[in-house]
C-alpha cells in the first residue's frame, strides 16, 4: 500500500512515501544479494545498502536530489579504515531518477550501482570521517 498523495503517479508523492513504497523491493534485493539495508529517516531521507568487499565497506545510497523536484540520485560509496585512518569515496551512479523510473527499474538501477561501488578502489578514496554521507 502506498503512502503517496497522488496514488503513486509521481508529482505529489513525497520522497519519504516513495521510499516506503520501494522498501519491499529493497528488502528482497538486499536479502537476495547479501546486503544490509538501512532506512535512514534523516534529512534528506535515504536508503543505504551496504556490503564488504576487497578490504572496503561499500554502499549504495538512494536519496532525493537536493533542490527537490521529486527526483532521486543513487550514489556508489566506499570506505576503508586502515592503520587508524579512514578514507572514503563517493561517485554518482544515476541522477534525476523519477519515482516512476525507480518503481519500474529499481533492480536494474541497483545492479548498476553495485558494479560502480565495487569498482571504487584505493585511488578513489580521500581522507574522511568514515561515515557515508
Amino acid at each position: 500500500m502506498s503512502d503517496s498523495r497522488a496514488g503513486g503517479t509521481g508529482g505529489a508523492e513525497t520522497p519519504e512515501a516513495l521510499l516506503r513504497e520501494l522498501d519491499p523491493v529493497l528488502n528482497v534485493f538486499a536479502l537476495a544479494n547479501g546486503l544490509d539495508l538501512d532506512k535512514d529517516p534523516g534529512d534528506p531521507p535515504a536508503r543505504l545498502l551496504g556490503w564488504y568487499r576487497d578490504g572496503m565497506e561499500r554502499f549504495l545510497r538512494l536519496e532525493p536530489e537536493t533542490g527537490g523536484g521529486g527526483r532521486f540520485v543513487l550514489w556508489a560509496e566506499a570506505r576503508q579504515r586502515k592503520d587508524g585512518v579512514s578514507r572514503r569515496g563517493r561517485k554518482p551512479v544515476e541522477s534525476a531518477l523519477s519515482g516512476e523510473t525507480l518503481k519500474r527499474d529499481l533492480r536494474l538501477v541497483l545492479e548498476k550501482g553495485i558494479e560502480h561501488a565495487n569498482r571504487l578502489g584505493p585511488s578513489d578514496l580521500q581522507p574522511g570521517d568514515g561515515n557515508p554521507s
